[in-house]
């Protein structure tokens, strides 16, 4: 049967259970005060069974802080399709509180349990930034939520407090290829762009299912002549692209063939599809009686793209058997790539025609009676005197 595997890695942003798990990913995040709002992502390992519904819940414990978007129900038809919390910053006006951490709990509670149970659910720790009675250098959308092959997120820097009495020189830097940057470092800040400026972010897609990626962008102390504004480090942006791709590997055909035996054999296509594996893929092939395969395996790798192909032949066995059904079993694929290991890929069935027909058996002479056998020796004796008196 052919079997997709859903690959979620967050190296350290993810928290994942073996089974009947609620998976909650960003946990980590950062809001600005007055900012628009970020993202988490909930979505189940595992199906429910037919009737259990599961509720994620969210609340927030400063609500001064932070609030958030309403429950999230799976069941059956959706338990593999993220869903998402909104977290919405409190708004400025309470004075220079400092930044402040809080907690949002996601209590799990299931209506007809079976794989599921009632629990309180992975926390999301949450850092609102505060930006009242302080002159500093604010990074705007500092948690962000990217998909591979979409949209382009901005980040926005600014100057907040006292007007600067210079520019503001601020480097940046990242170390990861998820995310394509807009602008060179350094970022500047002057009296031209009011001393705000946008980075631009965008996912990159790169057609590995590797699962949801961390990426991150550092800021570096700023430099200017104004003191207030120089040595300052601004809050970093922590991110996670989300993957966009599901390693399957296709056989085709894979119903439905027909191969003859001492004829016509049957050529069977093996492609990794909607990703590209990082290592060699093979797949074991265990043919039934009626056919052979032209490999034992086949082996999917750089060198031949990913894809390759086997030939199906009937065994041609001198036996009136008939037309008899076959199937060609794929193993379960091995690889040192996590995404494509395991995965079982669909068989091979069909049928072999049988090119043998029964020997026609010989028709034997008819047998005489008595009666018969008397009339035949009159006949015989008649014609010996007719001879007789000839010669004569």
């Amino acid at each position: 049967m052919k079997a997709l595997k859903l690959g979620l890695l967050a190296l350290g942003l993810l928290t994942t259970s073996v089974h009947a798990a609620v998976v909650v990913t960003h946990t980590n995040l950062t809001t600005v005060e007055d900012d628009g709002t970020t993202q988490y992502k909930v979505v189940l390992d595992s199906p429910p069974a037919a009737a259990e519904i599961v509720t994620i819940t969210p609340t927030s414990n400063d609500v001064t802080e932070g609030t958030v978007s309403s429950a999230l129900n799976f069941d059956a038809s959706n338990w593999d399709t993220p869903q998402y919390v909104s977290v919405t910053p409190g708004a400025s006006g309470d004075g220079n509180d400092g930044n402040v951490m809080y907690n949002i709990g996601n209590a799990i509670t299931v209506t007809n349990p079976s794989a599921y149970v009632d629990s309180p659910g992975t926390d999301v720790t949450v850092t609102n930034i505060n930006i009242e009675g302080i002159s500093t250098i604010i990074v705007y959308s500092p948690s962000l939520l990217t998909s591979e092959g979409g949209s382009t997120k901005l980040v926005v820097i600014r100057a907040i407090g006292g007007p600067p009495t210079d520019e503001i020189t601020l480097p940046f830097s990242t170390a990861s290829t998820e995310i394509l940057l807009g602008s060179v470092s350094p970022l500047v800040l002057n009296a031209g762009n009011l001393y705000e400026t946008v980075l631009s972010v965008a996912p990159q897609d790169d057609n590995i299912a590797d699962g949801d990626q961390p990426f991150s962008i550092v800021f570096s102390p700023t430099t200017s002549s104004d003191l207030t504004y120089n040595d300052i480090s601004p809050n970093n942006v922590s991110g996670l692209n989300q993957d966009n791709d599901i390693a399957s590997i296709i056989v085709a055909p894979n119903s439905g063939v027909t191969v003859t035996e001492g004829g016509a054999w049957q050529t069977i296509a093996v492609a990794a599809s909607s990703a590209t594996p990082t290592a060699d893929v093979t797949v074991n092939l265990t043919p039934s009686a009626e056919v052979t395969t032209s490999v034992g395996s086949v082996v999917l790798n750089a060198s031949n793209g990913y894809r390759t192909t086997f030939d199906i032949t009937a065994v041609d066995d001198v036996v009136v058997d008939g037309d008899l059904a076959f199937t060609v079993t794929t193993a379960a694929a091995t690889s040192s790539d996590a995404a494509f290991a395991g995965l079982d890929p669909d068989d091979v069935t069909g049928t072999a025609a049988d090119n043998d027909t029964p020997a026609v058996a010989a028709t034997p002479l008819p047998t005489m009676g008595h009666f018969g056998q008397f009339i035949l020796m009159m006949l015989l004796a008649g014609f010996g005197t007719r001879v007789l008196r000839k010669r004569r």
